[in-house]
């Protein structure tokens, strides 16, 4: 009885301590993270789920307090059971870095179903920091749906057109991107004229993504003819850059000297005159 009596005290004073560990330990969290974008991506849509990127290094420290700390919070780990998760180490996938614009760490990255991107958070984040962006962006995690509810009500509207370009565009969708664009621009509304000449001009990139260097050249054309207060430094680089590409170097030549010549950025100067080198 006595022994009995001193075991039930034991566990009293220890069960707390277990209860402790139970809820903070992160071995226990359990949490899923995939290593895979594109499989990532492949989940989130069929489990219908946003998206939290924890992009991390090796030698980040704050990295594994992130991971350790944070991420195994109940409250966290709660509302992450609503996300597809995936830890990515930013040095050995650099081009998700890049594509993304990660320029430290830890980074986490909240983007929705299709890969678009949503939100983001540099540094360590608090627990309470993390609660809250988690709420907002599930809030705002069906944006896909939102802009084609309502375009259903207005389907020439040229606003809601280019957001959906936008959309596709960011998720690398570039057939429906360039459609929805198409549709801004030959909308008959004439509202919002500017997202009329950006879409024009994002059609271009596309082209250019796509290696349709010839298609290119007429929409660079087209922007520069239909958009003289344009920024005309832009287009004729990228006209000139679809004209190298094409094997025309000549009409290249003159684009980029005009460009050159308009051009306020360092960096561009620079590509500029990498391209003029080659012609040379």
């Amino acid at each position: 009885m006595r022994y009995n009596q001193k075991l039930i005290s034991i566990l009293l004073l220890i069960l707390p301590i277990l209860v402790f560990f139970r809820i903070n330990s992160p071995l226990i969290a359990d949490i899923i993270w995939g290593e895979s974008f594109s499989k990532g991506i492949e989940l989130a849509k069929s489990k219908n789920t946003p998206v939290v990127i924890d992009m991390y290094t090796d030698w980040c420290a704050y990295c594994k307090d992130l991971e350790t700390k944070i991420f195994p919070e109940p409250e966290v780990s709660k509302l992450l059971e609503n996300f597809t998760t995936l830890r990515i180490n930013g040095d050995d996938n650099p081009d998700i870095a890049q594509n993304f614009k990660v320029s430290g760490y830890p980074t986490v990255l909240f983007l929705d179903k299709n890969g678009a991107y949503l939100d983001r958070i540099v540094g360590l984040p608090s627990s309470q920091m993390m609660i809250k962006k988690l709420k907002e962006v599930y809030d705002k995690r069906n944006i896909e749906d939102q802009i084609f509810t309502s375009l259903k009500g207005d389907p020439e509207n040229v606003v809601l057109n280019y957001r959906m370009g936008i959309y596709y565009f960011k998720t690398n969708n570039f057939s429906k991107s360039e459609s929805y664009f198409l549709k801004a621009i030959n909308s008959p509304k004439n509202e919002n004229p500017e997202k009329k000449m950006e879409s024009l001009f994002i059609i271009g990139i596309i082209q250019i993504q796509e290696k349709k260097f010839s298609q290119a050249v007429s929409i660079w054309t087209k922007y520069l003819n239909d958009y003289p207060t344009g920024d005309e430094s832009a287009a004729r680089y990228y006209r000139g850059v679809s004209y190298f590409y094409s094997g025309k170097g000549s009409e290249a030549r003159e684009d980029f000297i005009r460009s050159k010549f308009l051009a306020t950025d360092p960096y561009r100067k620079m590509k500029i005159q990498e391209f003029l080198d080659k012609i040379d």
